[in-house]
């Protein structure tokens, strides 16, 4: 079984903090879409509690280490961190387009979306005349689906 070697796992989400111990030399720089920063950082701990879940290394006295604790975790910030923030279909996919180019081998979303135009809120017919949607992108890679357990002994 695998554990994550050589493996970038985008986290879309409230950021990864840097400074979590269970994740310690994991976290890359990443971006936070809505301001152009970085996305190390996590001011409601989502990102961070996500990232754990899927990439936390054992530590001792604990019995609890992610689904793939060899993987590297690529933070891209596509929420705000005030109540009543959300985020957008257009940040979403900024986050992914970004997530592909950087590397990532698997995305994580773990988060809804708002509409964000009037457009979207009412549904489109279509995509727009010269879209892409439908299309492969640039970059050529395979996402799988992610799931974790533990066994305490």
């Amino acid at each position: 079984m695998t554990r994550g070697a050589r493996q970038v796992v985008a986290v879309l989400d409230s950021g990864v903090s840097a400074t979590a111990l269970a994740l310690a030399g994991a976290v890359l720089r990443g971006l936070n879409v809505l301001s152009g920063g970085a996305g190390d950082a996590d001011c409601t701990g989502h990102g961070t509690f996500v990232a754990g879940i899927i990439a936390a290394r054992p530590m001792p006295g604990s019995c609890f280490a992610g689904l793939a604790p060899q993987a590297r975790i690529l933070p891209v910030i596509v929420v705000g961190s005030g109540p009543t923030d959300s985020v957008t279909a257009s940040a979403l996919a900024t986050g992914i387009r970004y997530a592909v180019s950087n590397g990532a081998t698997v995305i994580d979303v773990s988060t809804a979306t708002t509409p964000d135009s009037p457009r979207s809120a009412a549904g489109s017919p279509g995509p727009p005349s010269g879209s892409r949607q439908g299309t492969r992108p640039e970059t050529s890679t395979d996402y799988l689906p992610v799931m974790s357990w533990t066994t305490c002994r």
